[in-house]
């Protein structure tokens, strides 16, 4: 029997599965061997599905999932993972008694369970299991919370997406912990997180309302979540920030300063962006107003003034920032 997640789930990706069938059978006609068809790109059939969505066959929303689909394998666990310092966690000798209101407080199903240190987690507690330890009968066997232990998954920041979801589905676990090079927790990552890469974000009763990662303030500025992709900054601003060094905003300007920046501090990222520390949580950045410079443009009218100013005779005036 399927359960009330996977059912969800499957009901989510039926448009994307019909859509998928559709395209195969046309892929087949087109190519008239099975043995054609494997041989066929993922680019080819990005260039089908774009034909597709052009001709009306395929919606836009159908499109965008196949193309994620299409690149779960270029995804891995550390571009989905929930950061180490957002994981709702809970110590081993946490007692029983106070784990309701820790999942209360989280909203999630499933916390990790750590002892000393969030780099050294034991295992997962369910709250289906918190409810089975808080039966009358059960009371002196489960006092804590590491008397309530599931086995924890554990991954490595490189692993793929489409190898993580195999992973998950065949041991049968919604949640695994992502370790860096040195063994300690980066992050976690669930199959929320996988499926919301195909489907796009999926919002339930417990989710805070968030703000949007961008928002414009006026020309060429913008306020913007310190967690947005670099590579969306880079599509929204027409620019090339290096996105070797972090996948985030946050993470970059962490990067270039090498400390932890203060409240209302600028930044230049490059010398066409330039980021003003908005908000802030402890160490932890939470929005920068970020502007796009266009210096090339600003140099040639500077010039352009100084050119004007010497053939009427009058000294060159100091620009005045508005």
């Amino acid at each position: 029997m399927v359960g009330h997640p996977l059912r969800a789930l499957v009901i989510v990706l039926a448009p994307v599965t019909g859509v998928l069938e559709a395209l195969g059978t046309v892929i087949s006609g087109l190519f008239g061997s099975a043995g054609l068809v494997n041989r066929i790109t993922e680019e080819e059939i990005m260039t089908l599905v774009d034909a597709g969505q052009a001709g009306g066959a395929i919606g836009e929303g159908e499109k965008e999932m196949i193309y994620s689909v299409l690149t779960l394998d270029e995804t891995t666990a550390s571009e989905l993972m929930v950061p180490r310092i957002d994981i709702a966690a809970v110590e081993a000798k946490t007692p029983v008694s106070e784990l309701g209101r820790r999942f209360y407080e989280s909203g999630y199903s499933r916390l990790p369970v750590y002892e000393d240190s969030i780099d050294n987690i034991k295992g997962v507690i369910i709250a289906k299991d918190l409810l089975m330890a808080s039966h009358n009968g059960n009371r002196e066997k489960f006092k804590v919370a590491g008397d309530l232990l599931r086995p924890a998954v554990f991954v490595p920041e490189t692993k793929v997406a489409n190898e993580l979801l195999k992973d998950l589905r065949a041991k049968r676990v919604h949640m695994a912990i992502v370790v860096d090079e040195y063994g300690g927790t980066a992050g976690l990552v669930t199959i929320e997180d996988l499926l919301e890469q195909i489907v796009g974000e999926i919002h339930d009763e417990f989710d805070e309302d968030e703000e949007a990662e961008a928002v414009p303030l006026g020309e060429n500025t913008w306020r913007m979540a310190a967690t947005i992709d670099v590579d969306d900054v880079n599509a929204l601003l027409d620019v090339r920030l290096d996105t070797d060094e972090s996948d985030t905003l946050g993470g970059l300007i962490y990067s270039n300063l090498g400390r932890v920046p203060l409240l209302g501090e600028t930044v230049e990222l490059s010398k066409h962006v330039s980021v003003v520390v908005d908000k802030v949580d402890g160490r932890r950045i939470r929005s920068v107003v970020v502007r796009r410079l266009f210096p090339d443009e600003e140099d040639a009218e500077s010039r352009d003034d100084l050119s004007v100013d010497r053939r009427s005779g009058a000294a060159p005036q100091a620009a005045v920032e508005s």
